[in-house]
This record gives C-alpha cells, sequence and structure tokens, in this order.
C-alpha cells in the first residue's frame, strides 16, 4: 500500500463514519469504525509517522479526527492528536464528532486507549 492509497482510503472511510444520519445508525458507524482498524493494521509501521503527521493537519476534521484517535492507539504524536481532539471537541459544528473527540480525549487522559507504542 503506497501512502496516497492509505490516505485516500483514510479519506474514505473517514467520510463514511460521520455521513449525516450515519450516528443515528449504529452499526454503520460500527462498520465503518472496523473498516477503519483494518486500515490502520495495514499500514506500515515506517509509513504511519509521516502519513499520521499529514492526517493530523488534514483539512477535513473527520480525518483529523480519525487520525488523532489512531495516534493515540499506537502511542505516537499524541500532544498533536491530542490538541486535535481538544478543538474537535470544542469547536466542531457537527455534534457526533464533537462527541467522539471529548469521550476519545477523555478515555485517552484517563488510561483507557490501549497502546501498540
Amino acid at each position: 500500500m503506497t501512502q496516497q492509497e492509505a490516505k485516500n482510503s483514510f479519506h474514505a472511510v473517514s467520510q463514511g463514519m460521520y455521513r449525516s444520519g450515519v450516528g443515528r445508525d449504529v452499526k454503520l458507524h460500527n462498520k465503518m469504525a472496523k473498516k477503519l482498524r483494518e486500515l490502520h493494521a495495514k499500514i506500515p509501521d515506517e509509513m504511519r509517522l509521516i502519513l499520521y503527521t499529514e492526517l493530523l493537519r488534514d483539512p477535513d476534521e473527520k480525518t483529523r479526527l480519525n487520525a488523532a484517535t489512531c495516534c493515540l492507539s499506537d502511542g505516537v504524536l499524541t500532544g498533536q492528536a491530542a490538541a486535535v481532539l481538544t478543538q474537535t471537541a470544542e469547536r466542531s459544528e457537527n455534534e457526533q464528532c464533537r462527541v467522539t473527540a471529548a469521550v476519545a480525549l477523555r478515555a485517552w487522559r484517563n488510561g483507557m486507549i490501549e497502546t501498540d507504542g
């Protein structure tokens, strides 16, 4: 998988997770979350740092949100990831993104996110 393929796939999954109305369809959201975990596992370790650095700066908040949660899970770029989650939780116009960011940030701060790193 190339870095561009990974980035494109990450964007597509992120958009699917937070489409209008998807938050009410828990099964579909969970399916997309599973796809995100599968994608995350396919990204080679040596590519992750570069890719997530890029994705944390992406113009799309849904992509930044998912990149931040992956970073916390990997134990990399945690400062930047926490800043993205804080900003999303405080400023997003998308209620689902705000809530997801706040919950992920709280879980990480309370040690409830297992890290691979």
